[in-house]
């Protein structure tokens, strides 16, 4: 049997049973625990103790978890491992960090530039290789001719790779061990303007990229690990950049036949110097941006092209479709949770299962102290699709506002227990896949065949909810994800076609309300409570707005949901993702959130991903939250009518 499920031995999720502690194991936590063995927990039992990898302090209040002792101390520091590779993959040792920053001002749209106005662009044929990384697939390693070029071919010397159809079999910390190879053609002298690449750094995504004229070069995606398909995600390095010449990219792979690169999106740029000299972080550049396709074959090509200027000489950059958010910057910000001795006292970091490649799948259980009797759940979960990274940053607006001290939130942890698994795909995320985990296929297609062994993220999520059912209301699933073709907030939610008008009004009452409660909250710039319920009891649940989907509060025509955009057919095609599989479940509301790459078009601005998006949020006069009602059948019959939007006085 393969060993796949690795989480907490003493703080784990199953150690909260019933949310009371203290209570035998189940068959469940038996599964985990033969598992668990594999990796060496539960070595020391004959001696009375066990390991764990808990975060923080591990008596039996932790294993309990918040709402046990109000008084707890907070939690001790811990270490986190360091990311575990597939060991075809080779990683440079430089630690890749960004800083966060905040643009002075939402950033506009770029205006696309048309088809028929689509600068020509040289063929791989005419240039020289210059950078060729391919782990997870075989890769050519000889140079293609520089006929259009001065000077001799450049050899580049090919990583090590794994034959085609190749499928995972082992990690470490890493990835391939042995000395690196050398994918990028070395510089010839200080004369020599070629850009500098590199993309094996978490992740990383660039395949390859060829110089086809002084400063134009195409690049080549490279697929999700042990498949040929999903080129969407990059995020590469450059240096020896020239500041005077416009240079032109043009990635001529890329999947999908839509992209809001095709409305006005840019790339994102990254400056070192600019963040040592001026603590300017990433910032969307580019002009002449296109997005074409760009071949005739089956399945078809397309392509993204932008033209841009370097802000300094010899600076070291870095390209990205969204603000990446990797599984190290989930770990330190984990680290400041559990390092605080006030937000520490009502959340657990506990580990819900190990990744294929071993990489924890963590676990974050909220609520108040003083026990959890009566209080139902909230599920939320975030990038099992880790070219989305949009979902990471949400889910951290997410969690930053519901463990802060404002009063909704406190509010919010009185009345229910929230789960949340921030990053479900972590192998994806580290490799720099678009769409799968390390089988080589789409998590969020398998909720309803997934097995422990391919897919223990999904599975051991499931499995939790199911548990959590037997004893209690899970009240809203919400799984967040970012969205590439499409602008504005939005959900999908679960309507089958044989529902009464009821269920099906039932299931688009949360986005309606959403949508309603958007211009109060941007115009007052507040937080403000609506609060109904069934019997005239408040059961008010968090969706805050979120860090990275910032507007300017001033502004009350800047809204970013759009109920519009919303959609709630259960197609066939959709049955294998979270929002169905926890639906069939049981849970009512049950929602997949989409934020979009670029920005809104609602309202009279036009405001980009913006706030310290790419690091935090901005804070809460900027960062407003819905707090949404389950409402009365009465209400969802007002809500039909074309009523008035239910509104309440202020439950605090």
């Amino acid at each position: 049997m393969e060993p796949t499920g690795r989480r907490a031995a003493q703080g784990g999720e199953g150690a909260l049973g019933g949310f009371g502690g203290g209570q035998v194991l189940k068959p469940y936590d038996s599964f985990i625990r033969t598992h668990l063995r594999f990796y060496g927990y539960f070595r020391d039992e004959k001696m009375g103790r066990e390991e764990t990898s808990t975060m923080g302090n591990t008596g039996r209040g932790w294993q309990r978890g918040p709402g046990h002792e109000p008084n707890r101390k907070p939690q001790a520091p811990f270490s986190l491992p360091a990311p575990r590779w597939p060991v075809e993959c080779e990683v440079i040792q430089e630690t890749i960090e960004h800083i966060e920053w905040v643009p002075p001002k939402p950033e506009p749209f770029c205006p696309p530039m048309g088809l028929e106005q689509a600068l020509y662009t040289l063929g791989e044929e005419q240039g020289t290789v210059v950078y060729h990384s391919s782990p997870g697939n075989r890769a050519r390693a000889a140079p293609l001719s520089a006929s259009t070029l001065p000077g001799p071919p450049t050899t580049v010397s090919a990583p090590p790779t794994a034959p085609q159809g190749s499928c995972f079999t082992r990690a470490r910390v890493g990835g391939a061990p042995g000395p690196l190879s050398s994918p990028a053609a070395p510089l010839e002298g200080p004369q020599d303007t070629t850009l500098l690449f590199e993309s094996r750094f978490e992740s990383g995504n660039l395949q390859k990229a060829i110089k086809v004229g002084p400063y134009e070069y195409v690049l080549t995606l490279r697929p999700d690990l042990y498949t040929a398909k999903h080129m969407q995600w990059f995020y590469f390095r450059v240096q020896n950049t020239r500041q005077e010449p416009l240079y032109r990219f043009t990635i001529a792979n890329m999947a999908k036949h839509k992209s809001l690169y095709g409305q006005g999106l840019q790339p994102l740029l990254y400056s070192h110097q600019d963040a040592q000299s001026r603590g300017i972080g990433w910032r969307r550049v580019g002009t002449d941006v296109c997005y074409y396709r760009g071949s005739t074959g089956e399945p078809p090509m397309f392509r993204l092209s932008w033209t841009v200027r370097f802000p300094h000489n010899g600076d070291t950059c870095f390209f990205a479709s969204c603000y990446p958010y990797t599984y190290s910057d989930l770990q330190r910000y984990l680290r400041a949770l559990a390092a605080d001795p006030v937000r520490s006292r009502y959340c657990t970091v506990q580990a819900l299962c190990r990744s294929l490649a071993g990489n924890t799948v963590y676990l974050l259980t909220i609520t108040s102290p003083g026990g959890t009797a009566g209080k139902r759940v909230v599920v939320a979960s975030a990038r099992v699709h880790p070219g989305e990274s949009g979902g990471s940053w949400a889910m951290r607006g997410f969690l930053d506002f519901l463990l802060s001290a404002h009063a909704d939130a406190r509010l919010l942890r009185r009345l229910f227990v929230f789960k949340v698994v921030p990053m479900l795909n972590p192998d994806g995320v580290v490799v720099g896949n678009s769409r799968c985990s390390l089988v080589g296929r789409d998590p969020n297609r398998a909720y309803g065949m997934a097995l422990p062994g391919s897919f223990p993220g999904v599975w051991h999520l499931r499995a939790m909810v199911q548990r959590v059912l037997e004893e209690r209301e899970v009240l809203l699933y919400c799984d967040f994800h970012g969205h590439s073709r499409k602008n504005n907030v939005f959900m999908y939610g679960c309507d089958a076609g044989g529902d009464g008008t009821g269920t099906r009004l039932r299931q688009r009452v949360f986005p309606l309300m959403l949508s309603k409660n958007a211009p109060d909250k941007v115009g007052h710039g507040s937080l403000r409570a609506t609060c109904c319920g069934d019997s005239g009891n408040a059961a008010t649940v968090l969706l805050p707005e979120l860090s990275l989907w910032g507007w300017d509060p001033s502004d009350p025509g800047a809204l970013q949901f759009s109920f519009s955009s919303c959609k709630f057919q259960v197609q066939k095609s959709r049955e294998g993702t979270g929002r169905v599989s926890m639906w069939r479940l049981g849970v009512s509301h049950s929602y997949t959130l989409e934020v979009a790459f670029s920005g809104s078009t609602l309202g009279e601005r036009l405001p980009q991903p913006r706030g310290r998006c790419q690091g935090g949020s901005p804070g809460l006069g900027s960062c407003p939250c819905f707090l949404f009602p389950v409402p009365s059948r009465q209400e969802e019959l007002a809500l039909q009518r074309g009523g008035p939007r239910v509104t309440g006085p202020s439950p605090l």
